[in-house]
């Protein structure tokens, strides 16, 4: 059975001993409250994440306890286990740099800093993981009004722990633990013959765990962002679904004809009728068919249905998306299926040219208008092209900004057919 959870903090411990003895502490002092810390992030990384996996059908959770959860995958990417890597990091740096005589009392807090830092992060992470497990019900993607990402399903939450489980328990616990004999052999500040062993031996060994954490750590966040990633794809080859249903559905209004032979003769009133409304209504679906279906063509691209498709997003992590932007793109992919929604619904139910044009204005601005897809997906890739990483890679780049211009050239072209159609004084 687990044990309960660790109420008490190093940030406590650390706060405390720094409001006492305002006139100076001695380096023992300091040396006590080093491992008196280190002992009790032990704790925390030996009890973290002890809990049993939830069960398939639990009892559904509040909206905020889902909300929470929801975003908890995206803050232990993006914000949670890098800082926590860049806080070891800096652990280590610090042990490897003992500062002058006279600054000791700096060089000690600068660590106990550091390790407040990490124990915090360790408790945040820890408690994110019970916020993932606190509702796992499936993802509804009409809940909300598509205002949510989707959720980690239950075999990636349980991959997700079980990682987090093994960072905590193996290489994270390996560093603490080499850290805590760092002043095990009479290290002083005062007596440089004695920190230049520990130096030696203890800054090695720290180095050495820290760079296996931070190993660990980069292939979390890259699973958690590949993960995300494939939830979002998946979800946009639904759209891309929805929509075929709905084009087959105007296509075959299209091909309805009145003179059907289960029809009766029209008489003249009739034919009239056909005349003046329903050829220029048919005219006017003709004309949208090519909108719809280059929308298509554009969740397909999001969505990766076929392997040989041009990438839009990608999955290697020096071109990573950042997880805002993800979520934008995700937001606006489903206000647009939803604007296209409106505008097939406007077609099924016959309503004023009117309405038709504003639709399509509605989709024109929520695709290449501020805001929309398109300047989404060029803030992202302007984000890599402005990176110094020199694994992003400028020639899939370039393929992806070929495929899109081509693209909003066809779209651009099929809105004017549209406008000219429609012959809307407002498109002018």
């Amino acid at each position: 059975m687990a044990e309960p959870a660790i109420t008490e903090s190093v940030a406590g411990i650390v706060q405390s001993f720094q409001s006492m003895n305002h006139h100076g502490k001695s380096e023992q002092q300091y040396q006590d409250i080093f491992r008196g810390s280190v002992s009790l992030l032990r704790k925390r990384l030996d009890n973290g994440v002890d809990r049993p996996l939830p069960a398939c059908d639990p009892a559904p959770a509040d909206r905020n306890a889902t909300d929470i959860r929801n975003e908890t995958p995206y803050r232990l990417g993006q914000s949670l286990l890098p800082g926590l890597r860049g806080e070891l990091q800096s652990l280590s740096l610090a042990l490897s740099s003992p500062s002058s005589q006279n600054d000791c009392s700096s060089w000690y807090d600068g660590i106990l800093d550091t390790l407040m830092e990490i124990d915090d992060l360790v408790d945040r992470i820890d408690a994110s993981i019970i916020a993932i497990r606190a509702d796992h019900k499936p993802w509804n993607p009409h809940r909300g009004m598509y205002q949510h990402m989707p959720y980690l399903d239950p075999s990636r939450i349980r991959s997700l722990v079980c990682q987090v489980k093994e960072l905590f328990e193996t290489e994270l616990l390996q560093v603490v633990t080499t850290c805590s004999t760092f002043f095990d052999d009479g290290f002083s500040l005062s007596n440089p013959s004695t920190y230049n062993l520990s130096i030696t031996k203890g800054t090695n060994d720290c180095a050495r765990m820290t760079a296996i954490s931070t190993d660990k750590i980069n292939a979390l966040i890259q699973w958690l962002h590949t993960s995300m990633i494939k939830l979002v794809e998946q979800e946009w080859q639904k759209l891309v679904e929805h929509v075929d249903d709905s084009i087959e559905s105007v296509l075959l209004d299209i091909r309805r004809h009145p003179l059907d032979p289960y029809y009766d003769e029209p008489d003249e009133e009739t034919l009239q009728f056909i005349e003046i409304y329903e050829k220029p209504q048919k005219d006017i679906f003709r004309a949208a068919v090519p909108l719809l279906k280059l929308c298509r063509i554009y969740l397909n691209q999001l969505a990766r249905r076929s392997i040989s498709t041009q990438r839009l997003i990608f999955l290697d992590p020096s071109m990573h998306i950042d997880m805002d932007q993800l979520k934008k793109l995700f937001k606006s992919t489903h206000q647009a299926v939803s604007d296209i929604s409106e505008f097939i619904l406007a077609i099924d139910a016959g309503c004023e040219k009117e309405h038709f044009v504003e639709a399509a204005k509605m989709l024109l601005d929520n695709v290449v208008g501020v805001g929309g897809l398109s300047p989404l997906l060029q803030e992202y890739w302007d984000s890599l092209l402005e990176s110094t990483d020199p694994g992003v890679n400028g020639e899939v780049l370039c393929q992806a900004r070929q495929w899109l211009k081509s693209w909003t050239e066809q779209f651009i072209l099929g809105i004017l057919n549209f406008a000219v159609t429609t012959n809307d004084p407002h498109w002018r």
